[in-house]
């Protein structure tokens, strides 16, 4: 939890095996070290699975589309995203926008909302209080 292991036996060796008495603890321990291979076992195929990207899934944008790049290092006060910006090229891994040079990671934009709804102004209840809302095309 503090990035130290966990204080479970990997392997029980033979002096500790004779040290042990209880065999209700026994018991308990090898179950809680097979228990314990499994999850990691599940735990790491996830991460792989999670980190290699599936080369057969469609792109995160097509061509034409309107993205937002994020800043990497945003000064006081500035806004974390840029743009937007128009895909030109895309892979399942990356874009490459209009107005940038280098291609950019797909974890690093995000799509742009469509801006052709008509906004409209409600009153509320509160007079120093009005509601703003977006009606869909």
């Amino acid at each position: 939890m503090f990035g130290i292991p966990p204080p479970l036996p990997l392997q029980l060796q033979e002096e500790e095996l004779a040290a042990l008495s209880n065999r209700n603890l026994l018991k308990s321990l090898q179950a809680l070290q097979t228990s314990s291979a499994a999850v990691h076992q599940i735990a790491r195929a996830a991460h792989q699975e999670a980190r290699t990207p599936n080369p057969n899934s469609p792109p995160v944008c097509a061509p034409g589309d309107l993205v937002w790049v994020k800043r990497h290092d945003p000064g006081t006060l500035e806004p974390r995203w840029e743009g937007p910006f128009q895909v030109i090229l895309s892979t399942p891994t990356a874009v490459k926008v209009g107005g940038k040079k280098c291609w950019i990671h797909r974890t690093q934009i995000k799509k742009a909302e469509d801006t052709s709804g008509q906004w409209t102004v409600e009153r509320t209840a509160d007079l120093l209080k009005v509601r703003l809302k977006r009606d869909p095309v």
